[in-house]
């Protein structure tokens, strides 16, 4: 007989962000891991395909630029994707925080594109994290420092040519209130508000950070308690008709505990193998100095 696992707390939340996202009017706008993202050709938008032959050929002192232009072509087709409809950008809000990830098969001239809660990054890609030189402080700004409400951060892979070291790229995109589409994602009066406002600065980024997390851990403690509600309530039901009385939850994500340690294996694990990530204007983006002064593009 077969036995039936339980799904893993990353399946679990791949599976929900899955029904949320999708809906039956919709399915498969959006991925939510490199597995099932399928492969897009580069010649799906002109631009995209005219910078990457580009950056093969470009010389030296001319590749920062080349691949800035590329990275936009590709962020601007993604975005595209996000505002394809009036229902999407707030389905991918309702996300909550995460990265955009961009995996390059440049040989193949073809990408993948799919999204990752900050859980999900913080235990699959720590490996990235070191590759991109982030450190504690440039980390938070990524994860807790960005504004959801109208910036998404992007992390990409196999865009640099061969000679150069396989690191990935890493951008804060701010969605650009001008845009054609940009009524879609302002469909609110906080996104309209956001998306006319100033970049942040580092020390806004900071304090957002800090918010950030403070209501993190609300919402972490009010699970736990009601969590711990729930069992009481079953001991106590059980007294009352004789049972034995066991500790009873749904599945294994009420467990805090439990779950926290099982992925912090999972991430021990996958620390081995991490590498292998297997028009108007759109976005801003904000430190490219220090990217590409970090790839030596300078």
């Amino acid at each position: 007989m077969a036995k039936h696992r339980r799904p893993s707390g990353q399946a679990m939340e791949i599976e929900e962000m899955e029904r949320s996202s999708w809906r039956e009017d919709e399915p498969g706008w959006i991925h939510f891991s490199i597995g099932k993202a399928p492969w897009v050709p580069f010649s799906v938008r002109p631009s995209i395909a005219s910078c990457m032959l580009e950056i093969d050929t470009a010389p030296r002192e001319n590749l920062g630029d080349v691949l800035h232009r590329a990275e936009s072509a590709l962020i601007s087709w993604i975005v595209d994707q996000i505002l394809g409809t009036e229902a999407r950008p707030e389905r991918f809000r309702n996300l909550g925080r995460g990265w955009l990830f961009i995996f390059l098969q440049r040989e193949q001239r073809k990408f993948k594109w799919w999204f990752e809660s900050i859980g999900r990054v913080l235990a699959n890609h720590m490996c990235d994290v070191r590759d991109l030189n982030l450190t504690d402080e440039l980390l938070e700004k990524y994860t807790d420092g960005y504004m959801h409400n109208c910036e998404v951060v992007m992390c990409m892979k196999g865009m640099l040519p061969a000679g150069h070291a396989r690191q990935p790229m890493i951008s804060i995109m701010k969605m650009d209130s001008e845009y054609a589409l940009a009524h879609r994602w302002a469909s609110t009066e906080e996104t309209q508000k956001a998306l006319k406002s100033a970049l942040p600065s580092d020390e806004a980024r900071r304090a957002h950070a800090k918010s950030t997390q403070k209501r993190r851990d609300r919402r972490a403690r009010k699970r736990r308690s009601k969590a711990a509600a729930k069992a009481e309530g079953a001991n106590a039901q059980a007294e009352e008709g004789g049972e034995e009385v066991f500790q009873l939850r749904d599945g294994p994500l009420l467990d805090m505990d439990a779950n926290d340690a099982f992925e912090e294996m999972l991430a021990a694990m996958k620390e081995m193998d991490c590498h292998e990530f297997g028009g108007p204007q759109i976005p801003v983006a904000e430190d490219k100095e220090r990217i590409w002064s970090a790839y030596g593009l300078d």
